[in-house]
């Protein structure tokens, strides 16, 4: 009331427009560096945030299975189809969004309906249906990453239909940032009621509804935004399969994006599935603390990123999370190999390090992917919109590596001594605690020379990235 003034009342019949969560964000947008906030922007960052329990199935899905009796060998049988399939389903979602999008005008639907469906995809590892612990996994991992796949590249998609620029762009990050919160708030509830599986499953249900009620909360506040441009959307999808991959085949950007990318999903695939098994190999006294310390330093890191993103650009805020990244695994192998530190502390200080690099470059990549699709329209000559089908095309070389990842963390851990430690509840081992240390540091630091020498081919930032934005020809 104090806010509105005399003209509180009018709230009322407007609830159902979401008025309040807009004027939320306006009244501490300057505190928080969102002064400047649009419905759509709110929309889109509740929609990012809309899916909460994925997040409690990359933490816990494999320390579940793994529980459960699934092997090495499972994970590597499980991953040799499950990478074919990882790959046809983005390659055919992006083909199959962009037609879409030029049926009904926009991806907003798709994005509403699937994420409903993988909201409950994601719960399926946690519910016991009796199936053997290979054919449970198997269907969860292929089901979660065809609903994944469809929802991510439609979703990050909208970044373009409805950011004009980098800047505005970056805003709906910060803001997706932010909403957020409650994702991670969820996954440390679910730490700390692991060990109960019925108020993990009712976690797991709360979890669910209010993932239904950001999705249409965002919805809702995203299409009036996407109605200014869904006339359009139609021709501009309109581009034949040879003329784009003709043109991107020259765009050195886009590979320059592909060659750094694809080996960062690697890297955070393992932080996701391996970090809590990790935790509780090296720091079994306090493993209950590092994963929330992890989500909390991923957040400030990831809201800061985009702080500077707005003084730097994209470009450096990515350059320099991957030369931290390699100067702390440095660091760090020398301090491990002289007995300097103790394991558990430097363990400890790298993942949480890892954390922030990783949060502070992977939060951009739906704005970089928006800037190169920007960059394709000048460089073709056309009003094209490729958003989707380049999310399929960096799939086909970032896919196979996310299924690596698991393999080579499999392989270098003994499965069987961690499942022994689990159920005696004995120390670590000093074998298995070497393996694992191995594993936190050398897979960052080989994975951040290839982001290295990748980036530092990318010129889409500064004056080129400006001129290309005022290159663009607007929507006819």
């Amino acid at each position: 009331k104090r806010y509105l003034g005399s003209s509180w009342h009018k709230l009322v019949p407007r609830f159902d427009h979401c008025h309040i969560a807009i004027m939320a964000f306006q009244s501490f947008g300057a505190r928080l560096g969102l002064a400047d906030v649009r419905r759509e922007d709110v929309g889109y960052a509740l929609l990012a945030g809309a899916v909460m329990p994925s997040a409690l199935f990359d933490v816990f899905h494999m320390r579940a299975f793994l529980l459960r009796g699934l092997t090495a060998s499972d994970v590597a049988y499980a991953h040799s189809v499950y990478w074919v399939w990882n790959i046809s389903n983005d390659v055919f979602a992006g083909y199959w969004i962009d037609r879409f999008c030029a049926v009904f005008g926009s991806r907003l639907p798709l994005v509403r309906c699937l994420s409903g469906v993988w909201i409950i995809v994601a719960s399926f590892p946690f519910i016991d249906v009796g199936l053997d612990p290979f054919v449970h996994y198997f269907i969860s991992i292929m089901m979660y990453d065809g609903c994944m796949s469809v929802v991510c590249i439609a979703r990050g998609s909208l970044v373009q239909e409805l950011g004009n620029d980098e800047r505005r762009r970056i805003a709906m990050g910060r803001i997706g940032t932010l909403c957020a919160i409650p994702e991670g708030l969820l996954t440390l509830a679910g730490m700390s009621l692991w060990e109960r599986p019925a108020a993990f499953r009712s976690l797991l249900l709360f979890a669910s509804c209010l993932s239904v009620l950001f999705l249409e909360v965002g919805y809702r506040l995203c299409r009036a935004g996407i109605q200014t441009t869904a006339t359009t959307a139609g021709s501009r999808s309109a581009f034949s399969l040879r003329s784009y991959l003709r043109q991107l085949s020259v765009q050195r950007n886009f590979w320059a994006f592909v060659g750094m990318n694809a080996v960062m999903e690697m890297q955070g695939t393992f932080h996701s599935q391996f970090n809590a098994i990790v935790a509780d190999i090296l720091m079994p006294s306090f493993s209950g603390a590092v994963l929330p310390l992890l989500g909390l330093a991923g957040f400030v890191a990831a809201y800061a990123a985009t702080l500077f993103a707005d003084s730097y650009g994209t470009y450096f805020v990515i350059r320099y999370a991957i030369f931290g990244k390699v100067l702390v695994c440095v660091s760090a192998a020398i301090l491990v190999a002289h007995a300097i530190v103790p394991p558990d502390a430097a363990a400890c200080i790298v993942m949480v390090l890892l954390q922030v690099g990783m949060s502070s470059a992977t939060k951009f990549f739906d704005v970089t992917v928006a800037n190169l699709a920007d960059e394709f329209s000048v460089l073709a000559s056309a009003e094209v919109d490729v958003t989707s089908r380049m999310y399929a095309t960096h799939a086909v070389f970032a896919k196979p590596l996310n299924s690596l990842a698991p393999i080579i963390a499999t392989r270098v851990l003994s499965t069987e001594s961690y499942r022994e430690m689990k159920v005696a509840g004995g120390e670590p081992p000093w074998e298995l605690q070497r393996q694992a240390l191995r594993l936190l540091i050398g897979l960052p630091l080989a994975v951040g020379l290839v982001q290295w020498a990748s980036w530092r081919r990318f010129s889409l930032h500064g004056k080129g990235l400006l001129r290309i934005q005022a290159l663009r020809r607007p929507p006819k």
